[in-house]
């Protein structure tokens, strides 16, 4: 078993969500590496929750760079009730068991169910 010391944990952490140290991502390269998981917010306060995230992850993050990324670039889609966007690279992933494919699959009739399954697939 390894052992490591809390600090060492703390720095891992906070490193791995690129906290630490200090913002290390630059443009939209960053965003997008700092984009692995974003969840989305509609209110804004003072701004867009999306926006203080990545802010405080990317050097020079203006507020709409995550909207290019992800609806202009296609680098990511949306996912969930609760609006996230995820890495269009983990799309075949999702997909399979998501509740559009399974409603999708419910409402196929039998000469159709075969293709829709191969679709819900990812093939």
């Amino acid at each position: 078993m390894l052992a490591i010391d809390i600090q060492t944990a703390r720095r891992f952490i906070l490193g791995k969500q690129g906290l630490w140290p200090g913002r290390r991502w630059r443009g939209l390269k960053g965003a997008e590496r700092a984009m692995e998981y974003l969840q989305l917010d509609p209110l804004q306060m003072i701004a867009r929750s999306q926006d203080i995230a990545l802010h405080s992850r990317v050097l020079d993050y203006v507020p709409g760079m995550w909207e290019r990324l992800a609806y202009q670039q296609r680098k990511f889609f949306d996912w969930g009730a609760w609006l996230a966007v995820r890495p269009m690279d983990e799309l075949p992933h999702w997909r399979v068991g998501s509740p559009a494919s399974l409603r999708f699959l419910a409402r196929a009739g039998p000469m159709q169910r075969p293709l829709a399954s191969r679709c819900c697939a990812g093939e």
